[in-house]
Order: structure tokens, then sequence, then C-alpha cells
């Protein structure tokens, strides 16, 4: 992650700009009247496995697993945020991987392989962007423009196809996520394991660990 002054200012690397203050969001889509509950799972492997809690210090080179339950189809997409390099899109960046999830299917981030830490030390932060509807492709350019996955499949809906191209739909999804996200960022440390989500489809989940020269415990 680049050098900055401040935490609160990942927010606009990440959406690639922030808006000029708070504009009150048009409702361009209904809300979701539902109530659906987003659960993940980080998980360490090999001989120690367990489900991670938040705090651990870990190893570089340490495998990782992220498990994704909903009770409702929603869409996911998974950024992994370290103090010495830029945030990184982990999931979806192949042109296999979807990034839908449906109930009874829990989505495994990576499928069939690991996440291995790097070797910078520091503070290390998953972060779960989950939402009802796809994502307009412009809402992160500064990370889904480097995944292989978009653009590959487009929805099937001819309305949902042209929501995702609205303007006025991908302002409100960056002013939203970038508050979001400056939020969960501006925290000492985030667990959030367990969220509903909101009216307008959308919730953040996290996990910070550090990764450090400690063996495992």
């Amino acid at each position: 992650m680049r050098k900055m002054s401040s935490l609160a200012l990942l927010p606009c690397l990440l959406l690639a700009g922030c808006a000029d203050g708070r504009r009150a969001l048009r409702p361009d889509l209904p809300p979701l009247r539902e109530r659906v509950t987003v659960r993940m799972v980080v998980s360490l492997l090999g001989p120690q496995a367990r489900a991670l809690a938040g705090g651990e210090s870990l190893r570089p080179g340490d495998g990782l697993r992220v498990s994704v339950e909903v009770e409702r189809k929603v869409f996911v997409y998974l950024i992994d945020i370290n103090a010495g390099r830029p945030p990184e899109l982990l999931f979806p960046v192949r042109p296999e991987d979807d990034e839908r999830v449906d109930p009874g299917a829990p989505l495994l981030i990576p499928p069939g392989q690991a996440l291995r830490l790097g070797e910078a030390p520091g503070e290390e932060r998953l972060v779960l962007i989950a939402a009802a509807r796809p994502l307009a492709p412009d809402t992160l350019p500064a990370l889904l423009a480097g995944s292989a996955r978009r653009g590959v499949l487009p929805p099937d809906d001819p309305v949902l196809r042209d929501q995702l191209k609205d303007p006025r739909l991908i302002g409100r999804q960056k002013q939203r996520l970038s508050d979001d996200l400056r939020r969960t960022l501006l925290q000492p440390s985030c667990v959030i394991l367990q969220k509903e989500l909101d009216t307008e489809g959308i919730a953040l989940l996290c996990l910070s660990f550090r990764v450090g020269d400690r063996p495992s415990s």
C-alpha cells in the first residue's frame, strides 16, 4: 500500500476518487426489504489449521482460505490491505471466478488453493464487500479494472445490465462504499465476521491480523 498521511485516504485510492461532500443517495433502485445475513470464516491452513478470530500473529507464507455463506444470493468482492503494498483485489480476478454466492453452497476463496501471506510485515486486513446486486464495473475502478472476470459474463437480466451502466447508480455505490471503507479502515482493528445486508443491499465484513516473524500459535 502506498505511503499516506492518513488511513482516511485509503477509500479514495480504492474508489479512484472521493465524492465532494456528502450527497443524498438517490432512490434509483428499490430498497432491500429482506433480511440477508452474510458470514465469513477466515481459516489458517496447515498443521495448525483453525478459524481465525482476529488479532493473531501469522508468519509470511502462511496459507489462508476464506469461506462465505449466505441466506440469499449475493455477490462478493474480497480486498487485501497491507501497509507494505497497494490494496489488492483477491476475488474475483480470473475469468472462471464467479462472484455470486448462492444459499446452501458456501464459496471458498480461492477455490482449491490457498491465499499465501507475503513477506511484508505489519497489519493485514481482509475486507469483504457483499452486495445484493453485482457492483458496477466503474464502482471500484482501481481494483476491478485488473480483474479478468469483469465483462466476461454480463448479467442475463437486461434491466440489471442497464442499471450497471447507470451513472447515478455508480455514483451512489462509490459514495456508499467510500463511507463504509473509511469507517472500517479508521478502526485500529477490525473483526466483523457476520453482518446483514442493509436496505441498500450492501455489507462490509473484515478481519485484521498481523504478519510478523513470530511462529503461528
